[in-house]
């Protein structure tokens, strides 16, 4: 990718101005304000870290049709970053979903929208399991809990987790010391907690 130019009405954080930006190998280079040569509008592109799917497709359908496809619809208005969010289910179903992810990172045309993946649970209260499977539910164990962290290689981006359970302190220190957003989940913690 070489040097770009998109002119157009850019939406900034102070409102619409007619000018264009410039960016390089993805990176916006600079915004200037100037003539639009068209109509178009220019915008941040919107951020979805918690999504199960799109278009008919759920992340846990464990095909790249399904990740693909989910990322062209929500690309179509306007997400130019998602994080691909999981279900409570068996390891080797979640294993599964790594290497889907792999693979689809790399597609030409809506590969680079991955950023990661959001894990949901299994570490979530069974008093607030909502539409999760509560037969896989659990605790935060550190062994198994390594055991998905070394099978991700790097792909968990954020997990969420109740913070009640035992040994859910110490999977949120793993998760900061990893560079991995730990965030809380289907919890039935109080506020104390």
């Amino acid at each position: 990718m070489g040097k770009n130019y998109l002119s157009g009405k850019l939406i900034t954080q102070s409102g619409i101005i007619n000018g264009g930006v410039s960016f390089e190998n993805g990176i916006i280079g600079a915004v200037s304000e100037g003539s639009a040569e068209n109509g178009f509008y220019i915008a941040p592109g919107f951020i979805d870290i918690h999504v199960h799917g799109g278009g008919g497709h759920d992340f846990m359908d464990g095909t790249e049709e399904a990740f693909l496809g989910a990322a062209k619809l929500h690309s179509s208005h306007g997400t130019a970053t998602l994080l691909p969010t999981t279900l409570t289910c068996p390891d080797e179903e979640l294993f599964h979903s790594f290497s889907v992810l792999r693979n689809v990172k790399n597609d030409d045309t809506y590969g680079d929208m991955f950023y990661g993946m959001h894990l949901e649970g299994p570490y979530f209260s069974p008093a607030q399991a909502g539409a999760q499977d509560p037969k896989y539910l659990k605790s935060p164990n550190k062994e198994h809990y390594e055991a998905i962290l070394k099978e991700a290689d790097g792909l968990i981006t954020r997990w969420s987790v109740a913070p009640e359970l035992e040994g859910a302190t110490e999977l949120g220190d793993t998760l900061a010391s990893l560079g991995i957003c730990a965030s809380m989940g289907h919890s039935d913690a109080l506020y104390e907690t």
